[in-house]
């Protein structure tokens, strides 16, 4: 302290400021640190934010890549995986429709086919005093046997040109059983007769008189004969044929019968 100084008072002398030959302050550039003391790490803040936000978008890019490229790749073996399926589903149903069409083939080239082989009249010419009958005869052309064989069968007599109705009733059903294919060589295999003649009161045969013969041979009257026939095949398939002729007189003898425009035909029980 000075000698000048009041008690008491006292100030703490001003830091000498010194500067080197270029005019800086040597006390602002640099202060010591005790010794032992930590350092903190002096950071360049802007740049390595910068830096960061580059490596960010970087990353996010590449994973966005990355992203879009397995999306293809998988969209491209879903497609595959598709195609793939639809081309095995597909064989499978060729295959499912081949086997199919194979066996109806089968079943169609080796089932029974029950069809008319002739039909004719008896007697022919008609005489007085005979019954009149006709005689159907049947053949199955196929090369397996029919079963279950039932014939309903009916000779009406109409006016030329006027179907008839084409109705059948229990009492007109025949069984024939089993027919086996017909032979090769035969004209038909199995046939049955129909009545033309019959008398009105108990359905019996009954013998032709001059005025039946008289209006077949003019012409003013005709008759037809038509019938249904079912069978099964050894497949266990149900069928049917039907048939419808009617006499014309002028036919050479044997061939007295012609076909109907109708009710001739073949098909499949439902």
């Amino acid at each position: 302290m000075g000698k000048n100084s009041p008690p008491g008072d006292s100030k703490i002398p001003e830091t000498e400021k010194t500067t080197d030959k270029a005019g800086n302050n040597k006390n602002d550039t640099y202060e010591p640190k005790p010794e032992g003391a930590l350092v903190a790490p002096t950071l360049r803040t802007e740049g390595h934010v910068c830096f960061l936000s580059v490596a960010s978008l970087v990353v996010s890019v590449l994973t966005l890549l990355a992203i879009i490229w397995y999306g293809w790749t998988a969209r491209g073996q879903l497609e595959q995986m598709r195609e793939a399926t639809e081309a095995s589903t597909k064989a499978a149903d060729a295959a499912t429709e081949q086997v199919a069409a194979s066996k109806q083939s089968t079943q169609l080239d080796q089932r029974a086919w029950i069809s008319i082989a002739a039909v004719r009249m008896i007697p022919n010419p008609p005489q007085p005093g005979k019954p009149i009958t006709v005689e159907v005869g049947l053949k199955n052309t196929g090369k397996t046997p029919a079963r279950n064989v039932v014939v309903a069968g009916v000779v009406e007599p109409g006016e030329p040109g006027k179907l008839p109705l084409f109705t059948y009733n229990e009492r007109e059903r025949v069984s024939l059983g089993v027919m086996a294919p017909t032979p090769s060589g035969h004209y038909f295999d199995v046939s049955y007769a129909l009545v033309v003649t019959r008398r009105i009161s108990t359905g019996e045969e009954a013998p032709a008189t001059p005025e039946i013969i008289e209006q077949l041979e003019s012409g003013k009257t005709t008759f037809y004969a038509h019938g249904r026939i079912s069978y099964t095949d050894i497949f266990g398939k149900s069928h049917w044929t039907t048939y419808c002729v009617l006499f014309h007189r002028d036919q050479a003898p044997g061939s007295e019968f012609v076909f109907a425009a109708t009710h001739n035909d073949m098909g499949d029980e439902p």
